[in-house]
């Protein structure tokens, strides 16, 4: 009778505990691994960069622009150093500024 009750105690402690979780990640790909990721980083600077050139090098708007640029830059180093996988990549590289 005491090993049944022991028993039954275990069982309850065990069932009890919180499993932990578990999730699959097959098939998604970190931002700062992902070709669309790179891709979009790179036409984003190439546009605000193509835009820079309309303006002289030490004009308000290309300084604007060479801070976007910087901001831009970091955004996707920041995205890419969080982690984020596959399908939320599009959510979060786009424009937040």
């Amino acid at each position: 009778m005491k090993a049944f009750s022991e028993a039954v105690a275990l069982s309850s402690i065990l069932l009890s505990s919180p499993m932990p979780a578990v999730a699959d990640i097959s098939g998604l790909t970190p931002c700062k691994e992902s070709k669309q990721f790179a891709k979009r980083e790179k036409q984003q600077i190439k546009k605000l960069e193509s835009s820079l050139k309309l303006y002289a090098p030490e004009s308000a708007p290309a300084l604007a622009l060479n801070a976007q640029i910087e901001k831009t830059k970091r955004r996707f180093d920041n995205y890419g150093k969080y982690g984020l996988l596959g399908p939320l990549c599009p959510i979060f590289y786009g424009p937040l500024s």
